[in-house]
């Protein structure tokens, strides 16, 4: 970033990992001021600049020094970045750690991307559920898609009542369905061991994907005659077994397997 901060250019994508590896930008950057940040913060600058992914290094917990003017300054910075299409952000900390809740409305100035058509989130914890579908709601009418993976939520919350919240306050399936943002929920495996699927496969499976059910519940014209959610009240991080969850694969684009998942091991990977 530091030569293109010195140079002239027309980049409009800055890309990193932000699903497969504890990896990323030290989010020390942001606890004080330091010549990376300036260099990020006149990169996303650049005018025509559409297409960011995020990934903060964080360890396994966010540091203690990580406080409301680290947030602050990382709000700021990307406010910088008007014409924004594409935004993904992810850090490494622990979906199992106890953490104090990330107000991800705080972080992320929505109210600055007019065009932005994707939205994603990814290995947070512990979202504040409430505050994350007011940073929903506040998405602009140009978004078309949604990815929400490996996040985990205070006590009292889970995705069942995220996904209930998302169908009842954010207005989405009152819209044309050309129009309807499409909403992923992700979950990462670490091996083929921990899934169960319907036939003996050697590919490995690096995540779950409950996408089609969480699109038809929330877009469903009435709970009677519409799509169930597809996380139950009494396992509320656990996707319904046989409702539609699929295993893919990083390396394998091609590789789709449909697979259902024992208690012991949804507890494993859910965090319950």
């Amino acid at each position: 970033m530091r030569t293109l901060a010195e140079s002239e250019h027309h980049v409009a994508e800055f890309v990193m990992p932000t699903d497969l590896h504890r990896q990323g930008m030290t989010c020390a950057i942001f606890t004080r001021r330091s010549q990376e940040a300036d260099d990020l913060a006149a990169l996303l600058s650049t005018p025509g600049f559409r297409h960011l992914d995020l990934a903060l290094f964080t360890g396994y917990g966010l540091p203690e020094d990580w406080d409301d003017l680290s947030m602050g300054s990382l709000r700021q910075l990307l406010a910088g970045a008007p014409q924004l299409e594409h935004f993904s952000f992810s850090c490494s900390t622990d979906p199992g750690s106890d953490q104090p809740a990330v107000l991800v409305q705080e972080i992320f100035p929505v109210a600055s991307w007019p065009n932005l058509r994707h939205f994603g989130i990814h290995q947070l914890t512990v979202v504040e559920k409430s505050g994350l579908v007011s940073l929903l709601s506040a998405l602009p009418v140009s978004l078309r898609s949604v990815k929400l993976s490996q996040l985990a939520f205070e006590e009292e919350n889970s995705y069942h009542t995220l996904l209930c919240d998302m169908r009842d306050k954010l207005g989405w399936r009152n819209r044309a369905p050309d129009q309807r943002p499409h909403v992923r929920l992700i979950f990462h495996v670490k091996t083929m061991e921990e899934m169960e699927f319907p036939e003996p496969t050697d590919d490995p499976a690096d995540y779950l994907l409950v996408d089609e059910p969480a699109n038809m519940y929330l877009y469903s014209s009435t709970e009677t005659n519409g799509s169930p959610n597809p996380f139950s009240e009494d396992w509320p991080n656990f996707p319904i077994a046989g409702i539609g969850i699929v295993g893919r694969s990083y390396a394998d684009p091609s590789f789709k397997k449909q697979c259902s998942l024992t208690l012991a091991q949804r507890r494993i990977l859910f965090c319950e």
